[in-house]
C-alpha cells in the first residue's frame, strides 16, 4: 500500500499544491466570502506554493465560474453579477493578479454517483431533525473524490469561510521537506472539532478499531492538508471492503451512503483512518511547529469576538489560516468588508476607493 501510495505522488504533474474549494451559488452564507478567501491565497501564498486552484461546483454553477476565474473577467463581481457588492468588489484587482491557474469542474466529475441517488440513501434522520442533510454529506465526499482530478502530490482543502492570514510556502506546509501538515487535534484533549463517534465510525468502515487512538495527535477540520494519493487510495479500498461482489458494481460515495444508516463518518476522520491502517499517516503526515487555522472563529457568535482583534489575527503570530464560520451568525458581507483593508494591499484599495467617487 505504502509503495502504492509512493508511486502516484511521484507522478504528480505540477509542483507546489492544489488548492481545493467545494462551492455553490445557492450558499448565501459561504458563497460571497468566496473572493475574500481567494484574494488571501494570493496575498499570503509564498509564489509558487498554490499550483492551482480546483473548484467543485453543481453543473449549472459551471460556467459562470470559469466565465469569473478561467477567463480574468470576473463576470460575477461586475454589476449585476451576484457578488456585486462594495465587500466583494474590494479583493477584484487582488484576484486578477494571481500567478495559479483556476479549473472549474462539476461536481458529476468528481463523484461517481448521481446526487439523486446519493439523496435517495440518505437517512430520513439526516434529511430533517438537525441532520447533516445529502448536500452537506456530498461536500464532505467531495473533498476526497477530487483527488482524482488534482495534479499535484499534496491538495489543502478549503471552505468558503476559510481565509489566510499570513505568509505560507511549501516549506511551511510540509514538515521534513515532505510530510503534510496536520493540526494535530487529539480525541482526549478536550479542544477538538471531531466527534468521537465519528473516529469510531470510520474505525469500523475500515475494520481498523483502535487505530487512531485518543491520544494520537491527528488531522483537524477544513482547511487540511491532503496526501492526493492517500486520498485515492482510499476510496478504492471503500470498493473492495463493501462493494465486493455486488452486481452492478456500487461505487465508493454510494457505498459510504449506504454506512449512514448506523455510521456516523467525515471526511477526515475517513481520510485519517484509512492512512492509519495503512501504515501511511505517520509516513506522509506530521504535526509541525505552527498549526494550519486558528479554531477560535468555530461556533455561533465567534465573530463578534473576533471581529475586534482582527489586527491580531492578522499579525503574523498564529497559524496560517483562520475560519469564521458562516454556520455562525455572521453575515458574510460584513466579514468581507472588515477583513479587506488586512488581504487588499493598499495600493489596491486606494484604487478601489477611487474608483467609487
Amino acid at each position: 500500500m505504502v509503495a502504492l501510495a509512493a508511486s502516484v505522488i511521484e507522478g504528480s504533474l505540477l509542483e507546489g499544491i492544489t488548492a481545493v474549494l467545494c462551492t455553490r451559488q445557492l450558499d448565501a452564507e459561504g458563497f460571497p466570502r468566496v473572493p475574500s478567501l481567494v484574494g488571501s491565497l494570493v496575498r499570503f501564498g509564498v509564489p509558487g506554493t498554490v499550483a492551482e486552484l480546483l473548484l467543485s461546483v453543481p453543473e449549472q454553477d459551471v460556467a459562470p465560474l470559469r466565465e469569473a476565474f478561467e477567463s480574468r473577467r470576473a463576470t460575477l463581481w461586475k454589476s449585476g453579477g451576484r457578488w456585486h457588492a462594495p465587500p466583494c468588489r474590494g479583493y477584484l484587482k487582488l484576484v486578477m493578479k494571481r500567478s495559479f491557474s483556476v479549473r472549474v469542474v462539476g461536481d458529476s466529475q468528481v463523484l461517481p454517483s448521481s446526487r439523486e441517488l446519493l439523496t435517495s440513501l440518505t437517512p430520513a434522520a439526516e434529511r430533517s431533525g438537525g441532520g447533516r442533510g445529502a448536500n452537506y454529506r456530498m461536500q464532505m465526499l467531495i473533498k476526497l473524490g477530487i483527488a482524482r482530478l488534482v495534479r499535484t502530490r499534496h491538495y489543502l482543502t478549503f471552505d468558503s469561510d476559510v481565509f489566510a492570514k499570513r505568509p505560507f510556502g511549501i516549506a511551511d506546509l510540509l514538515v521534513d521537506g515532505n510530510k503534510a501538515l496536520i493540526q494535530g487535534e487529539m480525541q482526549d484533549s478536550g479542544s477538538t472539532q471531531h466527534r468521537r463517534s465519528w473516529w469510531e465510525a470510520a474505525a469500523r468502515i475500515f475494520h481498523a478499531p483502535g487505530c487512531v487512538k485518543a491520544h494520537t495527535r491527528a488531522i483537524g477540520v477544513t482547511p487540511a492538508l491532503l496526501v492526493t494519493a492517500i486520498a485515492r487510495n482510499l476510496t478504492a479500498r471503500i470498493e473492495r471492503l463493501w462493494g465486493q461482489g455486488r452486481i452492478p458494481p456500487v461505487p465508493w460515495d454510494a457505498l459510504l451512503f449506504e454506512q449512514l444508516r448506523n455510521t456516523d463518518w467525515t471526511e477526515y476522520t475517513l481520510y485519517y483512518t484509512y492512512a492509519c491502517a495503512s501504515g501511511e499517516a505517520d509516513i506522509f503526515h506530521a504535526v509541525g511547529a505552527r498549526r494550519l487555522y486558528d479554531a477560535n472563529g468555530f461556533g455561533w457568535g465567534a465573530w463578534q469576538t473576533m471581529r475586534q482583534r482582527l489586527q491580531h489575527e492578522f499579525a503574523g503570530t498564529g497559524a496560517f489560516f483562520g475560519v469564521v464560520q458562516s454556520i455562525g451568525g455572521a453575515d458574510p458581507m460584513e466579514v468581507s468588508a472588515a477583513m479587506r483593508p488586512f488581504i487588499v494591499p493598499r495600493e489596491d484599495e486606494y484604487n478601489v476607493s477611487m474608483r467609487r467617487r
